[in-house]
């Protein structure tokens, strides 16, 4: 009597094989590097080289794929296919900016991450999975297309050591009294996390205001929350004044700043109770224009 060897798809072996030996190998740089910002460049490093070579594989595999005119079917191939291939994974594209050259993956499983607990002394710091960026690099790079990727979020982080701000009584005061505000103009409160106390703090308040004289005043290196009373004028001849909560998260912007924001939103969204609620990458991107499509969105 013999065993069958089955129908093993190499595609599944490989992608299994290569998340149990990743651990390993995370584990052995933080050993061989000092800290954990050098282990984050060394996984981009590493996921780059990765990438350069495996959009060849890629290529041949896909023989029906074309070549992208726009960003957005960048977005669609990466997730749909090339994630879908090499990690068995369809990410959720979420957070494009106006200009549609930015957009966020959302890994709702990562294969990289199952059953991995980070280590106290690099919960803070260690991008665990931070070789998937320099493999979209790498690989977008071979056909002259040059891309910036990073992290913003890790459930990693998150359940490691990540703290969660919760509203001031100042700012829950100021926040009561702003969702029942009576005034018919555009009106704003913009809110800062503090890493120190643990609180989200009232930063700026507005009256009868421009949509762009908000956007001049936010930072380019931190992040904000913003609240927004907005006057939309629609074809009918209505006029609403909806109230919208933003997330805005620059780039540029410390990684434990921008974890310290993204573990508190989800509280201080609910604490805010607005209609509409919507993530912001630049302070460019915060128009009329812009605020009057995505509230006009059924």
């Amino acid at each position: 009597m013999s065993r069958g060897r089955g129908n093993l798809d190499p595609k599944r072996v490989s992608s299994e094989l290569f998340t149990l030996t990743y651990g390993c190998m995370v584990a052995q740089l933080l050993k061989d590097y000092d800290s954990p910002d050098e282990v984050n460049k060394q996984l981009d490093k590493m996921g780059y080289n990765i990438g350069v070579r495996m959009i060849e594989d890629f290529l041949a595999h896909t023989p029906s794929a074309k070549r992208c005119t726009q960003f957005e079917e960048v977005a669609d191939v990466i997730c749909k296919q090339g994630f879908r291939m090499f990690l068995g994974i369809v990410p959720e594209i979420k957070n494009w900016n106006a200009a549609k050259d930015e957009f966020s993956l959302l890994l709702n499983d990562n294969p990289l991450s199952e059953f991995v607990e980070l280590p106290p002394h690099c919960a803070d710091s260690l991008w665990y999975s931070n070789i998937i960026c320099g493999v979209i690099r790498g690989a977008l790079e071979m056909i002259q297309m040059e891309v910036k990727c990073w992290f913003v979020g890790d459930t990693l982080r998150v359940m490691s050591s990540t703290p969660v701000c919760k509203l001031s009584d100042e700012l829950a005061g100021v926040a009561r009294k702003f969702r029942f505000r009576k005034a018919k103009n555009i009106a704003a409160i913009t809110m800062k996390a503090s890493a120190k106390t643990l609180t989200v703090d009232l930063d700026e308040t507005y009256e009868d205001v421009s949509i762009e004289d908000i956007a001049d005043d936010l930072p380019t290196a931190e992040p904000r929350y913003l609240l927004i009373s907005y006057v939309l004028n629609h074809s009918d001849g209505r006029v609403s004044y909806p109230q919208c909560f933003i997330f805005y998260t620059p780039p540029s912007a410390k990684p434990e700043l921008r974890m310290l924001y993204s573990s508190s939103k989800p509280g201080v969204e609910g604490k805010i109770d607005a209609t509409k609620s919507y993530e912001l990458r630049s302070s460019e991107d915060l128009t009329d224009e812009w605020l009057e499509e995505e509230l006009r969105r059924v």
